[in-house]
């Protein structure tokens, strides 16, 4: 009877211990990322001017993204401070195209920046564009952007 429980235990501490390995290797990691960015945009007879640090991670189904700087349109300044975080989905099994499910804009306290001035170089309010392009050029960086918006590179911390 000891033999039968010994040999069972052992199967039993193997099986748990290749279920284990089997669930960190295949666990996607997390992609976190930080970038300088400088966008000149010229919309409507006004150039529009964003300049910053924008950190972001990615990992399965969720791209977080935070912006700190500054924006300058029609000669004002404000402060922009502000994470967008957004769920995802894949698009017709393309590798780098990515449905937006939902997406939550977080305001800090400081950001002044008025919502139609940040929509026209974040990742605001999309409307009915809910793509993002995101490509993992290769283990340290990241592209992302949509049609409407430009195209952010971003390098592994």
């Amino acid at each position: 009877m000891r033999k039968y429980l010994l040999t069972y235990s052992f199967f039993v501490m193997a099986g748990i211990l290749l279920c284990f390995f089997y669930f960190h290797i295949s666990k996607q990691k997390v992609f976190s990322c930080d970038a300088k960015y400088n966008l000149i945009q010229y919309v409507n007879n006004d150039v529009l001017l964003s300049e910053g640090i924008l950190s972001a991670e990615l990992s399965d189904g969720v791209f977080l993204i935070n912006f700190e700087g500054f924006i300058t349109s029609n000669s004002k300044n404000y402060i922009l401070s502000r994470n967008i975080d957004l769920r995802l989905k894949k698009y017709n099994n393309s590798n780098h195209l990515y449905y937006i499910t939902d997406m939550k804009v977080i305001l800090h306290d400081h950001d002044s920046t008025p919502e139609n001035i940040a929509q026209q170089s974040l990742f605001g309010s999309l409307g009915n564009d809910k793509i993002i392009y995101i490509d993992r050029v290769n283990d340290d960086t990241i592209l992302f952007g949509n049609q409407m918006l430009s195209q952010y590179g971003c390098e592994r911390k």
